[in-house]
């Protein structure tokens, strides 16, 4: 998507993919490393990891509304950056759920 926005549209277009993946790419990166906390074996109190996780909800929808408000963007596609890593996760899911099917057969 990022080499395409650059080749085929312009480079703001191409900026606004990039930041819509690293913001998308530190979120999901958040969101591990809170999961293992609350999963792992360290022990972690779940207050804690609760108050945490709607802190980086907090600074994702800060980030997100400066973005829009005050960093010139082309909105559409920021949003198609933001939802590459959605998509590519849904596809990987897809695509393991049928290959493995297809090894039990």
């Amino acid at each position: 998507m990022l080499i395409w926005s650059l080749f085929f549209v312009n480079r703001e277009a191409a900026a606004s993919v990039l930041i819509g993946v690293l913001i998308a790419l530190a979120n999901f990166w958040l969101l591990e490393r809170l999961a293992i906390g609350l999963l792992g074996r360290k022990k972690a109190s779940t207050t804690r990891l609760v108050l945490m996780f709607i802190a980086k909800m907090a600074i994702l929808f800060g980030v997100l509304a400066f973005v829009v408000l005050r960093v010139p963007i082309q909105p559409l596609y920021f949003l198609l950056g933001l939802s590459c890593i959605v998509v590519g996760i849904v596809a990987e899911g897809i695509i393991g759920m049928f290959s493995s099917q297809v090894e039990t057969d």
